[in-house]
């Protein structure tokens, strides 16, 4: 993504890693716990691919951005996987959020409820390319505005891929919707939605 007026911070996370660790690609931090005590305005957390990490309490930042969560490496898209049942995110309060290049995992069905994958992305939020699977609802923005889902994929969630309450200017663009739902793929009751 471009380049925020004053530059990036960039801390680097992987599996081999450790939260002591500088956070440079050459000695990695280790948890996501750590990277959102390290997320503020113009910090890139970037996770390693072919690496999953354990999201053991829901994402509540309140930031103003850009922030950037993404990936560098080679191979399949980092997991965030998500083992409780509060939702992995809502960034309600927070503004310009990106999510790019992440599969944001859930334990449905293992657990009935796993909650909503991203509840909200923020005022200017942004998911790019990524995969929302095995929570309750994939994407459910909900009183903000301008907010991005484009070329991600929702799969496997129990209720909606997305459910759009009432949230204005919201695209969803190049998405992809399959599996599992027990109510429906997408559901809106929005206005100036863009699909």
């Amino acid at each position: 993504s471009s380049t925020p007026v004053g530059g990036w911070t960039t801390y680097y996370f992987a599996a081999s890693g450790s939260d002591s660790n500088p956070g440079t690609q050459a000695s990695p931090k280790l948890t996501f716990a750590h990277a959102a005590t390290l997320a503020a305005t113009n910090v890139r957390i970037l996770f390693n691919k072919g690496d999953t990490f354990p999201v053991s309490a829901a994402y509540n930042p309140s930031i103003t951005g850009p922030v950037e969560f993404s990936a560098y490496g080679s191979g399949a898209n980092p997991i965030l996987h998500y083992t409780s049942t509060a939702g992995f995110m809502n960034a309600a309060s927070s503004t310009d959020l990106r999510f790019v290049d992440l599969v944001l995992d859930g334990d449905y069905p293992t657990v009935l409820d796993p909650g909503i994958g991203v509840s909200n992305v923020g005022v200017h939020g942004l998911l790019l390319r990524c995969t929302v699977q095995n929570m309750r609802d994939g994407f459910s923005p909900s009183w903000l505005s301008s907010c991005t889902a484009q070329e991600c994929i929702f799969d496997e969630n129990k209720k909606y891929g997305s459910f759009i309450n009432a949230n204005p200017k919201t695209a969803i663009l190049g998405c992809t919707y399959s599996n599992g739902n027990d109510e429906a793929l997408f559901r809106t009751y929005t206005y100036k939605l863009v699909v």
